[in-house]
């Protein structure tokens, strides 16, 4: 494997969800795309064969910036321009000035599984859940610096972070949900948690709404390649993750794991389906 992967150590987690939650990201990295749903169902097989109960979920996931919430909040997306003021006098001149407030540049990210898009692309995101946790191995795809949204390459939810919609305040649902911004199936289906406001002016905040109700068939039977690809994916992160809690070494020297026999099974694989 390539020496540039790092190992992110979690050690607020299981040791065998760090170990496969780092196997997938050296699997997207190396071959496989982020696929939520091959991932995540990779993930979930992984950690049942380790001993840790896991299912893949699907869910709905909103981002915003900044810049949205005050544009919600009555801010115009161009800003007032500020006077100059006359400075050949000399008694009003003044060091510095005053900055012009920048323009408003609102950005949202919605992924829900009733919206209609263009191409071969899943509708939603799906997740997988284990050890009182939301676990999201393909999270960076939500990554929008430009736009001040940013999204790491993990995202970890406790699930004690998820409230009941009927728990979130009333305006949220009059203002997000009408204004079709969010959809009401997010909302009715099942739980929600935000990412920290506290974060927002230069991270933006992420939503991720869970959605019991869609079948896991919903993305097994997505493309006619994804009952191929999720086993073989499945393989490639427990097989990986087992090195790694054999030898906790490895975690400082990731590019010593061994991927020839998972190549050469996966030719082997590919010539059979052939």
């Amino acid at each position: 494997m390539s020496d540039d992967l790092l190992y992110v150590p979690m050690p607020m987690m299981d040791k065998r969800i760090e170990a496969v939650m780092n196997a997938c990201a050296f699997v997207q990295r190396i071959t496989f795309p982020d696929c939520c749903y091959q991932i995540s169902e990779a993930m979930a097989f992984a950690l049942n064969e380790l001993g840790v109960p896991a299912h893949a979920q699907a869910c709905d996931v909103y981002a915003w910036n900044a810049d949205f919430l005050r544009y919600k909040n009555g801010e115009p997306i161009k800003a007032p321009r500020v006077k100059k003021k006359n400075t050949r006098h000399p008694q009003r001149k003044r060091r510095g000035g005053i900055k012009p407030r920048p323009d408003l540049d609102p950005y949202t990210l919605a992924l829900y599984h009733e919206q209609q898009v263009e191409g071969g692309g899943y509708n939603g995101h799906v997740i997988c859940i284990a050890d009182g946790w939301v676990l999201d191995a393909t999270a960076s795809q939500f990554d929008r610096p430009h736009k001040k949204v940013k999204s790491t390459f993990f995202n970890a939810i406790p699930l004690d972070a998820f409230i009941h919609p009927d728990m979130v305040h009333p305006n949220f649902q009059r203002d997000w949900v009408e204004d079709k911004f969010m959809v009401k199936t997010s909302m009715e289906q099942g739980l929600i948690s935000i990412s920290n406001i506290d974060y927002i002016n230069k991270n933006g905040q992420i939503a991720y709404c869970l959605r019991p109700d869609i079948e896991p068939d919903n993305w097994w039977n997505h493309t006619t390649t994804a009952k191929a690809n999720i086993p073989e994916c499945s393989k490639w992160v427990l097989d990986i993750a087992k090195q790694i809690l054999a030898s906790p070494d490895l975690e400082n020297h990731v590019g010593q794991i061994s991927i020839e026999h998972l190549w050469e099974s996966t030719k082997h694989t590919q010539a059979s389906n052939d």
